[in-house]
């Protein structure tokens, strides 16, 4: 990007679930859009898309209708971002976005409801939209079928044996193995990364299906940590199924991971593939006149947007920031919605709800930033996504229905 081409009518700050979604729905209303930021964090994903599993905070229970607890939120005047938002409007978000993932290569399926998928820990996450290498992890824990999880040999973040000791309890035809790739003997420790790469190669394949043959030959499902490659995973899931002759699917690895991996690859495809420019990595700093610099080692630009669509999350994105005296957002210093003093951030109980998690920027219905006196800020900024006030996302399950959601509506409110 150069400063000839530094106007534009949208820029967005951010460039996660929030960012990237949307950089795409500006670009279908002919938005000219330019997203800033870093993809990096999306290695911490597991590839779910939660929409809601979980409400009110204090609940403590797993619900399979996402639509009705959302029903539920608007009834109980909430400040969650979900009642600002028409539930047409939500699952239409949902598949535009699932659609992108799918055109790009990223197969995704989901049921209108709650599945239940195993996780790293032994334990299932509920969550509405999953990778299509994971349709047989719900399939075989809902049926209790006949099946064994397979571990690799010095995987981080992986056990076979404790995903099997979790939950045989109720799954009396669960077993587990571990397998050895000698080509990774002379390394101490491997990761996802390294056995996805490697499993991309039709000869490494092969060796894999050798290793694998006489363990699987007795069971009706296969379960493998998230390794069956990076960019063609659905492909080399039914490569294997067939020189197997069973049903294979993945449980996600404990992060960094492949499934984040997959998403951080795809998120770049599809902004290029849409001729949206992205500064990966660019340090934005704002400047008086509401343009921004921006730099990237030797490349510099001067950004002169129309609006701005503030998407850079909470703690770990850096859109808010701790102090001694209180929480700030760290672009445009706007009033953040927290508890009084910091003895009131966090319970003593770690599974309390902790108020710290309802902090962030609080909004009108158009996603307008609005001040301590609910006057708007500016009425061509937005802010979306996990920032957003009243949002207890981990908790609640509804990190990344609420990160696509709200950055669908706010780009459609922008005149």
């Amino acid at each position: 990007m150069n400063k000839n081409d530094s106007e534009c009518d949208l820029l967005i700050i951010g460039a996660g679930m929030t960012g990237v979604s949307a950089a795409l729905f500006a670009n279908e209303l002919g938005l000219k859009t330019v997203i800033a930021g870093k993809t990096g964090e999306t290695l911490y994903s597991s590839g779910l898309i939660d929409l809601i599993s979980s409400f009110p905070v204090d609940d403590k229970k797993i619900h399979d209708d996402p639509w009705a607890l959302i029903n539920e939120i608007k009834k109980s005047d909430s400040e969650h971002p979900y009642s600002f938002i028409d539930n047409g409007d939500i699952e239409k978000s949902l598949k535009k976005i699932m659609t992108y993932f799918g055109d790009a290569g990223l197969q995704y399926r989901c049921n209108g409801k709650n599945s239940r998928i195993i996780t790293p820990l032994g334990h299932t996450k509920s969550t509405y939209c999953y990778p299509e290498t994971m349709e047989n992890n719900r399939i075989a824990f809902e049926n209790k079928s006949s099946c064994i999880i397979i571990g690799l040999e010095r995987l981080r973040g992986f056990s076979s044996e404790m995903i099997k000791q979790v939950l045989q309890k109720n799954w009396k035809g669960l077993e587990s193995a571990t397998v050895r790739i000698p080509y990774f003997d002379h390394m101490s420790s491997i990761y996802s990364e390294t056995v996805a790469r490697f499993l991309q190669t039709e000869k490494n394949r092969d060796t894999f299906v050798t290793l694998l043959e006489p363990l699987v030959k007795d069971y009706e499902y296969v379960g493998l940590p998230a390794v069956l490659g990076i960019h063609n995973s659905s492909y080399l899931l039914k490569d294997l199924e067939k020189r197997l002759s069973v049903k294979l699917f993945e449980i996600p690895v404990i992060p960094p991971s492949i499934t984040g991996l997959r998403l951080k690859e795809v998120f770049h495809k599809i902004l290029h593939e849409n001729g949206i420019t992205f500064l990966n990595n660019y340090i934005l700093t704002r400047n008086k006149d509401n343009s921004f610099d921006a730099n990237h080692e030797n490349n510099k630009a001067v950004i002169k947007p129309s609006n701005v669509l503030l998407a850079t999350g909470r703690f770990i994105g850096k859109g808010l920031s701790a102090k001694r005296k209180g929480i700030v957002e760290t672009v445009f210093d706007l009033n953040v919605n927290q508890p009084g003093e910091r003895v009131n951030w966090h319970s003593g109980n770690f599974f309390d709800p902790h108020e710290i998690n309802l902090a962030g920027i609080k909004t009108n219905t158009s996603f307008n930033p609005i001040d301590e006196n609910g006057k708007i800020v500016d009425k061509n900024l937005y802010a979306a996504g996990s920032i957003l006030s009243g949002n207890d996302w981990k908790r609640l399950k509804c990190g990344s229905g609420v990160a696509i959601a709200s950055a669908y509506s706010a780009v459609q409110n922008i005149k």
